[in-house]
């Protein structure tokens, strides 16, 4: 069982880590975003323009599910990073954007999809430690 505790914290470690770094990530793209001033006048663009900030106030809930080793924290973890992938490919797609910013949201992807493995991981030590 010691095998287990030390793999579930190295993935809690990894896990906190990267949501650390989307935090920072998402809040570089909402202000990024803001500078630019694309959301003004419109309320569907400030809407959508918002979501980095949301991003990063809910990976920071996940980042404490999980370090509080709560179950939820899967579930909430892997319908945030899906509709971030979502979201920020929609970005991608249908605005014309200053290349920095398409490589911050091809980073926030990125880091969504590697959310996903280490969420994968974190379940399955759990099944192993809860059943």
């Amino acid at each position: 069982m010691e095998g287990v505790e030390k793999q579930l914290s190295t993935i809690r470690f990894i896990g906190g880590l990267l949501y650390f770094v989307n935090i920072f990530f998402s809040a570089s793209i909402y202000t990024a975003l803001e500078s630019l001033g694309l959301a003004k006048g419109s309320l569907i663009f400030s809407l959508l323009f918002a979501v980095p900030l949301w991003s990063a106030v809910i990976n920071g809930v996940i980042l404490g599910l999980i370090i509080a080793q709560l179950k939820d924290a899967v579930m909430y973890g892997i319908i945030k990073s899906v509709i971030a992938i979502v979201i920020y490919s929609l970005y991608l797609s249908f605005f014309s954007l200053p290349l920095y910013i398409v490589y911050l949201a091809l980073t926030i992807i990125g880091l969504c999809i590697i959310q996903l493995g280490v969420l994968y991981l974190y379940r399955r030590i759990q099944k192993k430690i809860f059943g």
